[in-house]
């Protein structure tokens, strides 16, 4: 396996003074934030996350009980042409239940 790397792969030499600029330019390397710091940036990311979730979720929720409270009143004389239409009763006040007979003008 490695002979077919180094076929593939040759060694190369570093430009000239590359490895004393890499050398001087590890040895210089800054120091490394305090994780102190990334902690802080995450409360807060979740913290603006939370309001923001929260206002919103309050404008969606108000329109939502709007919508419900609207579908909730008393429906209006439902009709349909052609057919006689009668209300029945339902178990549940948010289902509206009607019976649709057809109406022949002939009498039959």
């Amino acid at each position: 396996m490695v002979d077919r790397l180094s076929r593939w792969l040759p060694d190369l030499e570093p430009p000239p003074g590359g490895e004393l600029r890499l050398r001087h330019a590890l040895a210089n390397e800054h120091p490394q934030r305090p994780v102190l710091s990334w902690a802080v940036a995450g409360m807060v990311m979740v913290l603006v996350g939370s309001i923001w979730l929260i206002r919103a979720g309050s404008d969606i929720s108000g329109s939502l009980h709007r919508e419900l409270a609207a579908a909730m009143e008393p429906a209006p004389e439902v009709s349909v042409a052609g057919m006689q239409v009668t209300a029945l009763p339902s178990r549940r006040p948010d289902i509206r239940l009607y019976l649709l007979v057809e109406v022949r003008p002939d009498g039959d």
